[in-house]
């Protein structure tokens, strides 16, 4: 199941990299970042330091700059 899904992520990456440019399909990619972020502190409840926090902030803020400009 979990290999599947992997490949299905790949296809629609690699989709999107023919249809896009490569520089807003790699920064929507790392949403990523975000959806790790929300696994870990919901099911094993880590907590972020500090340099974590300031680095989901800039990938939010390029995730947001990036929504804005389609």
């Amino acid at each position: 199941m979990v290999g599947t899904v992997g490949a299905l992520a790949t296809i629609g990456e690699l989709t999107a990299l023919a249809l896009h440019g490569a520089a807003d399909v790699r920064t929507l990619g790392l949403i990523e970042v975000l959806f790790s972020y929300l696994v870990s502190r919901r099911f094993l409840r880590e907590k972020l330091g500090t340099i974590e926090r300031w680095g989901i902030a800039l990938v939010t803020s390029g995730l947001v700059v990036v929504c804005a400009q389609w």
